[in-house]
């Protein structure tokens, strides 16, 4: 077999157009492995940021149920919560600048649009009940820190209300004035009712309690004032007032006892409507988290199908790795057989030089002995 310099020169070109090839896959390799390892890390921020947003969402039922209910503390929870919410889904739509995470991926875009609308931008969303709970503190904080004094608003009232009774039956009260009187007791409890009904949780009902309480306070305040004073000339019965004077002093000392007491009363009656938007608000949290639970559990799905899809993946890193792999093979067996093929030339080269310098020497012996000759 005979080698040239020419052939040498074809395989030392081929060499050299091997070796680009093979460091192109490398670089590609390496790039691919960085950019896997890129967006793993990524990954694992969208999930932990998930996981975050999953957490937040149960939190906020718990602060907000502890905030309708007039705890100071559940109030500061709730609005750290929902600032961090926030905060987390700013993140996951335009990326994190300190860390380099981009924005949520265009595959998974529907289920955080999903997620964020339900969060605040539908027309009843969660941000706005928080919102709505949270412009309630101040009022529904005193409501509750006063609940204990309202539940007893009454009990002096009552203590007083049948010191009343027995006096008006020693003084020798009319029977139409004995039935007023009698009734006081009973619209002192369901004054007493009313207040206990409008810290429940159904709003409807609180409502009505409220309703109940505003008649039951004007019938217990026109009572006394009938039977200090009597009825109004236009009114259907003429009710005298009570001669007693024991009994109108007593009458006197309920009516300043009842007007101290309806301070609180008239307090709770001009916030009820912030109690009753609290606990609105907690309804509408409580119906609208099953929803963004199940949007969270949906983006989670969504960012691993989108870590899937993606054309730079360790799967592509691997075959690039593989494919490294056999063309340093090769560059191996490529080398070696141009070694081999030189030191073939070499030996046919220097074979070639030895018949030369032989043939050399056969015409000079025979250009001596043709000289000799002459």
């Amino acid at each position: 077999m005979k080698f040239s310099f020419k052939t040498l020169g074809t395989k030392n070109t081929g060499l050299v157009a091997f070796i680009i090839v093979l460091l192109l896959s490398f670089v590609l390799m390496i790039a691919t492995f960085t950019l896997v390892a890129k967006n793993n890390k990524h990954d694992e921020e969208y999930l932990r940021y998930v996981t975050r947003l999953r957490v937040l969402s149960q939190q906020i039922t718990q602060q907000a149920s502890l905030a309708a209910r007039g705890n100071t503390s559940g109030f500061e929870s709730l609005a750290r919560s929902r600032d961090q919410y926030n905060l987390l889904l700013d993140k996951l739509t335009n990326g994190d600048p300190s860390s380099g995470m981009p924005g949520t991926p265009p595959s998974a875009k529907t289920e955080l649009n999903a997620l964020t609308n339900w969060w605040r931008d539908a027309e009843t969303n969660t941000q706005t009940s928080l919102q709505n709970l949270l412009e309630t503190q101040a009022a529904v904080t005193r409501l509750y820190g006063d609940f204990t004094d309202l539940r007893t608003v009454t009990v002096d009232l009552l203590e007083k209300t049948d010191e009343m009774v027995k006096t008006m039956i020693s003084g020798g009260a009319s029977q139409i004035q004995m039935s007023l009187a009698t009734r006081q007791l009973m619209w002192l409890e369901r004054i007493a009712h009313s207040i206990r009904l409008s810290f429940i949780n159904d709003s409807e009902e609180a409502i009505s309690a409220e309703g109940q309480l505003d008649e039951a306070i004007s019938q217990f305040g026109d009572t006394l004032s009938i039977l200090m004073d009597g009825s109004e000339e236009d009114a259907p019965i003429k009710i005298q007032p009570v001669s007693s004077d024991a009994a109108q002093q007593v009458i006197q000392d309920l009516s300043t006892l009842f007007n101290e007491r309806i301070d609180k009363i008239d307090f709770f009656l001009d916030k009820s409507e912030e109690l009753y938007k609290a606990k609105d608000a907690f309804q509408a949290i409580m119906e609208l988290n099953p929803k963004i639970l199940d949007s969270i559990e949906n983006l989670q799905a969504a960012y691993v199908n989108a870590s899937k899809q993606r054309l730079i993946s360790p799967f592509l890193g691997n075959l690039l790795a593989m494919i490294v792999l056999v063309l340093l093979i090769l560059l191996g067996y490529m080398i070696i057989s141009i070694n081999k093929a030189r030191a073939q030339e070499t030996k046919l080269r220097l074979e070639e030089t030895e018949q030369e310098q032989k043939r050399n020497q056969e015409a000079i012996l025979r250009l001596l002995s043709e000289i000799s000759d002459l």
